[in-house]
């Protein structure tokens, strides 16, 4: 069974893809916390990581950059899910794959499941 870690600071969008990703049959853990959050990425090596960034900005990006920079998961697919208009520059910056919100639960499960089967 696939693990996939989701970071989203809206309670009732993490929930939403956490149902979602669990009928799918992953194994999911939600965060809206950013300390527990990257404490039990760091520890639990998920296949997926699926971030919430609201802001491109270098502080919006922080948490992304730090992902990539932990040699125990750099390698792991970050998804970034945002509203910012110009998102897709998040996957120059940090991401491996950028899905603007609001999103297609059919889009969102394609993406996981292309990064997931690479």
């Amino acid at each position: 069974m696939k693990r996939v870690v989701v970071f989203e600071k809206n309670q009732d969008i993490l929930d939403i893809v956490t149902h979602v990703l669990v009928e799918e049959g992953y194994k999911v853990k939600g965060f809206t916390s950013e300390g527990a959050f990257i404490s039990y990425t760091s520890v639990a090596m998920p296949d997926l990581i699926l971030l919430d960034v609201i802001h491109i900005t270098p502080e919006g990006t922080e948490l992304c950059k730090k992902l990539k920079a932990l040699e125990s998961i750099k390698d792991i697919p970050v998804i970034v899910l945002s509203t910012h208009n110009k998102a897709s520059q998040i996957k120059k910056i940090c991401a491996d794959e950028v899905i603007q919100k609001p999103f297609d639960i059919h889009i969102l499960l394609q993406v996981v499941e292309s990064h997931l089967a690479a």
